[in-house]
């Protein structure tokens, strides 16, 4: 009781240093909570939109992840039906999961023939319908949303590009993006860009004549190597621009429907994916969920090494 009056006392010996003091110690307190919350909600937000992209895990061939950039056809899985079926058949990841789903990544070309101009593109096919239900992804009650893909219910010949790949090919117009800036280039640059290797100028005006008729919405040629490596063309319409949230991925991004995309490289031949996509209703369940996992994928061993891969490991840069 001493101890406390004495304390008192000298606190109110010297009012004004210690209403300083304390002021101090205020303020010092709510920039920490006020940084700490900041830097907590950028954290959850990463964390959801890994999961909103790329739901929780995802079954891949082992040697994907390090090599399938550079030739994704070559480290695909075979027999993902079946996957799939025995992973929404089991007992308790289906009691776990809000999504499984296929994807299929490729790389090409593709090119806006009106406009002369083309650039190298990295395409994921999936399913419009999965891929909207996983951006409903909000486990942690967050205010901001993922936009709806435009590709649920459009023709199976559409697809979504990044804003960078629109204002590559010239696009900005008719997509009604606005941060597009005058395009300042020399004739003999366009005459350079227009002389594009015969063989493909060929494939590309099969695809060309009949996309005319298709509508108003804007259409682009792509090119990708099929599953013999021997080019393919397709035309696609343009449905959507989305922003990617990083300009090197922005301005190579393409995301389109699986089932045409299947045709487009497989065609006759056994459709594969390059990713089975799971998304858990709650990221503490990821444990559990590769326990139950890792007997289902020890039946397809033999034919094709599988692994498992958190969306941790699939972006570093949340890490």
């Amino acid at each position: 009781m001493m101890t406390l009056s004495l304390a008192i006392r000298n606190l109110l010996r010297n009012r004004r240093r210690s209403l300083a003091t304390l002021l101090a110690m205020a303020i010092g307190s709510t920039s920490i909570l006020l940084f700490g919350g900041f830097s907590g909600n950028i954290n959850l937000e990463m964390h959801t939109r890994s999961v909103m992209r790329g739901g929780h895990l995802q079954v891949q061939h082992s040697d994907f992840y390090v090599y399938g950039s550079g030739n994704p056809m070559a480290y695909s899985i075979s027999h993902y039906q079946k996957i799939l079926q025995d992973i929404r058949n089991d007992e308790v990841l289906k009691t776990m999961l809000v999504v499984a789903t296929p994807t299929l990544q490729f790389g090409g070309i593709a090119s806006n023939n009106a406009a002369n101009v083309s650039r190298t593109i990295l395409g994921t096919a999936f399913v419009p319908a999965d891929i909207n239900l996983m951006r409903r992804w909000n486990d942690f009650g967050l205010r901001s949303t993922a936009p709806v893909s435009a590709l649920e219910g459009a023709s199976p010949d559409s697809v979504n590009i990044g804003f960078g790949v629109a204002r590559v090919l010239q696009l900005c117009t008719q997509l009604w993006i606005a941060d597009c800036p005058p395009l300042h280039v020399s004739a003999a640059a366009v005459a350079d860009a227009a002389s594009i290797p015969d063989d493909i100028a060929e494939l590309s005006a099969l695809e060309a004549a009949p996309a005319a008729a298709k509508g108003p919405l804007p259409v682009i040629d792509v090119l990708v190597a099929n599953s013999r490596g021997a080019p393919n063309v397709t035309s696609l319409k343009v449905v959507q621009a989305e922003d990617q949230g990083f300009k090197e991925l922005d301005e190579v991004t393409i995301m389109t429907r699986l089932d045409h995309i299947q045709k487009l490289i497989y065609g006759q031949a056994e459709p594969k994916v390059t990713s089975v996509i799971l998304q858990l209703q709650h990221t503490s369940q990821i444990p559990q969920a590769r326990e139950r996992l890792e007997p289902i994928l020890a039946r397809y061993a033999k034919d094709q090494p599988l692994s498992i891969k958190d969306f941790r490991e699939l972006n570093p840069f949340f890490v």
